[in-house]
């Protein structure tokens, strides 16, 4: 599990299951409910983790078991 207390899914976190220009949710964490796209930005700070510009304009690293595709 999670930190959050949410499943970790099988297969690719990061940049592998999330490549540059994915819309994503964030579904835990400090940017809980947050949604973004993903962005090719370096460095990469954290193993599995990926850069996220949230629709308010922040870039923010978020870790890939906390995002979901945003399907909205």
């Amino acid at each position: 599990m999670a930190s959050d207390g949410l499943p970790v899914p099988d297969g690719p976190l990061g940049e592998e299951a999330f490549p540059d220009g994915t819309s994503v949710h964030v579904t835990g964490g400090r940017y809980r409910d947050a949604r973004g796209v993903v962005i090719a930005k370096k460095p990469d700070l954290r193993p599995g983790s990926v850069w996220v510009r949230l629709t308010d304009g922040r870039e923010v690293l978020v870790p890939g078991h906390r995002l979901s595709p945003d399907v909205s």
